[in-house]
């Protein structure tokens, strides 16, 4: 078994149990993410403010790259 289908336990807040596939949570969470994503862009532009850093996870191989943008922050690199 393929490790996009095979089904994880999820446990909700009121104890309700469900399975699920792994490919089927992380489409969730990318979909979910960029609709969040939409919905900061749209109130940021309605307000005219600059827009805060959103990209903060880095893969290891990106650390050298975005040291800049963590020396901005008052932060090293990833």
């Amino acid at each position: 078994m393929t490790d996009a289908i095979r089904p994880v336990e999820l446990v909700r807040e009121d104890g309700t149990k469900t399975l699920e596939t792994v490919a089927d949570i992380l489409s969730h969470l990318f979909v979910y993410q960029t609709h969040q994503r939409g919905q900061v862009h749209a109130l940021l532009a309605v307000t005219g403010q600059a827009p805060p850093i959103l990209d903060d996870y880095h893969l290891e191989y990106d650390a050298p790259m975005p040291s800049f943008d963590f020396s901005a922050l008052g932060r090293k690199g990833a």
